[in-house]
C-alpha cells in the first residue's frame, strides 16, 4: 500500500498524483486552500518516491494506476476525483479509462498523455541528465519507471503504458 497523507474531512473526495521527481509534498503549497469541511484530499506517494520510497515493483504507469485505485479502495472511497500533475496525470488518465464507474471528476495539471510521447536525442538526454543529477524529494534517480533512465528514453519516450 503507497504512503499517503489525507488532508480534510469532506464529503467530496479526491485523490492527488504528484508528478516525476517529487512526491506528495508538491501539492503542499494549494493545500492551505482546500475547504476542509467540503474536501478529503488523499496524497499518496508514488512507489520510489517520498515515504513510498522503499517499495518494490515494476514503476510502470499501469502499477502506479492500480495503486492510487489500492489507495481509494483502502480508504472505502467508491467513487472520487482525480488531480494527476504530469506523470500522476498519465496515472490519473490510466485509471479514469480502466474504472470509469469509479471516478467522478479529473483535473489534469500538464499531464503527460496516456501513450506517452517521443522525445528527440537532445530532449531525452535532458531527462536523462535530470534523472541522475536531481536531488529533488524521494526520487530513485537510478531509475525511470523501473528502467535505467538511459536505456527508457533511447527507445523512443515516456510512454510506459503496456
Amino acid at each position: 500500500m503507497l504512503s499517503h497523507t489525507l488532508v480534510g474531512h469532506g464529503p467530496v473526495r479526491v485523490i492527488a498524483a504528484h508528478s516525476w521527481l517529487a512526491d506528495h509534498s508538491t501539492f503542499d503549497p494549494m493545500m492551505e486552500y482546500v475547504d476542509r469541511d467540503q474536501f478529503t484530499v488523499a496524497l499518496p506517494d508514488f512507489r520510489g518516491y517520498g515515504a513510498s520510497r522503499g517499495m518494490t515493483g515494476d514503476f510502470s504507469i499501469d502499477e502506479m494506476a492500480s495503486d492510487l485505485l489500492a489507495v481509494a479502495d483502502d480508504l472505502g472511497w467508491s467513487s472520487f476525483g482525480l488531480c494527476g500533475h504530469s506523470m500522476g496525470g498519465q496515472a490519473a488518465q490510466l485509471l479514469a479509462a480502466q474504472h470509469p464507474g469509479r471516478v467522478s471528476s479529473m483535473l489534469l495539471l500538464c499531464s503527460v498523455p496516456p501513450r506517452g510521447f517521443p522525445l528527440d536525442d537532445g530532449t531525452g538526454a535532458f531527462f536523462c541528465f535530470l534523472s541522475r543529477e536531481s536531488r529533488c524529494a524521494g526520487a530513485d534517480h537510478r531509475r525511470c519507471n523501473g528502467r535505467p533512465p538511459g536505456r527508457y528514453f533511447r527507445r523512443g519516450g515516456c510512454s510506459a503504458i503496456r
